[in-house]
């Protein structure tokens, strides 16, 4: 297949420079960072998720496992964004506890951002 056309919609791409809001997260006692950036019209776009640089010494590393597979989250979330997914589809698709609780940092920061955009 030669164009980015699916048979449930077209990829919007980004323009180069585009505003990001940047937020801390608290999950499992570490501060994780996420950015998020939107189009022009204000319709989220991308999702950006680093890894902690406060709590203990277990929180998780660059590169390490953990951080790469929230960062492969992701960019697998900001393609779907991409797509039309809306957030809330998304946020409702991923690992809750038993109250709704986000089980992961994953979860966690898409319910945030989810919250966010409600309305």
């Amino acid at each position: 297949m030669t164009d980015d056309t699916l048979s449930w919609g077209k990829r919007l791409l980004l323009p180069n420079r585009r505003g990001c809001e940047t937020e801390n997260i608290e999950w499992k006692n570490w501060v994780w960072t996420f950015t998020t950036s939107n189009y022009p019209d204000g319709k989220l776009a991308e999702i950006f998720i680093d890894t902690p640089t406060e709590g203990d010494l277990t929180r998780p590393k660059r590169g390490s496992d953990l951080a790469l597979l929230v960062q492969d989250g992701a960019v697998v979330a900001s393609i779907a964004l991409q797509y039309g997914a809306p957030i809330q589809v998304l946020a409702g698709a991923v690992q809750l506890g038993a109250r709704g609780e986000p089980l992961t940092i994953f979860s966690a920061v898409l319910q945030s951002i989810a919250r966010r955009n409600q309305g």
